[in-house]
């Protein structure tokens, strides 16, 4: 009786002891190391639409309004935005169909819930981190304006909704934990003229 005691304890000690959710068999493996890169991958799946000439006022915003409604909708790539820099592109909608797998780095064929245990067993852990290369140059020094030259409003940052103050450039959303309550806090960033900036936290 004693002995049959002890080995329940124990395997009771083991089970407690386990880890009750285990690790998704799948590690991510990013096909990707920038925005033209990841365009790339996206085109492979095929989930890539290019529009030209559509406008920043309002256009842009009511295709990408539309288009989040839609798990199946692709990214869409707009060019030739009028008023704006030559070359300047505007992509929204990125984060939808297999694109989001390809995203985290997890296979195209995975169900939503396998995505969902890949990601919260691969991301929401303890990840080791990764130190800084300092270089001199890159791609980020391709186009540089400095002085009078800077316009922050020749880029295609688009006016998405019709009661938005302005263009917005920067758009964030994030939990929030405040006295045993739950809330999202907005940030924004607008600009009104070629150089001032402005940015805006909504609780």
């Amino acid at each position: 009786m004693p002995a049959q005691a002890d080995s329940t304890r124990a395997a009771a000690g083991a089970a407690q002891s386990a880890d009750p959710a285990p690790r998704s068999n799948v590690e991510p493996r990013l096909a990707y190391d920038d925005l033209r890169q990841w365009l790339e991958q996206a085109r492979k799946l095929g989930e890539v639409k290019d529009v030209s000439g559509l406008s920043w006022q309002e256009d842009i915003g009511m295709v990408a309004g539309v288009a989040m409604h839609d798990d199946a909708a692709p990214c869409f790539v707009f060019e030739q935005v009028p008023g704006t820099i030559k070359g300047s592109r505007v992509l929204v909608n990125f984060f939808g169909g297999k694109r989001k797998n390809m995203t985290l780095g997890f296979p195209t064929e995975l169900s939503k819930l396998e995505l969902s245990e890949g990601f919260r067993t691969s991301f929401l852990g303890t990840t080791p981190r990764i130190a800084p290369r300092y270089v001199s140059d890159g791609p980020i020094f391709e186009n540089v304006m400095s002085g009078k030259e800077v316009d922050v409003t020749a880029f295609p940052a688009p006016k998405w909704h019709a009661g938005d103050g302005g263009r917005v450039w920067a758009s964030t959303s994030r939990p929030a934990s405040t006295a045993g309550r739950c809330a999202t806090s907005t940030r924004r960033g607008n600009s009104r003229c070629r150089s001032p900036w402005s940015a805006a936290a909504i609780p």
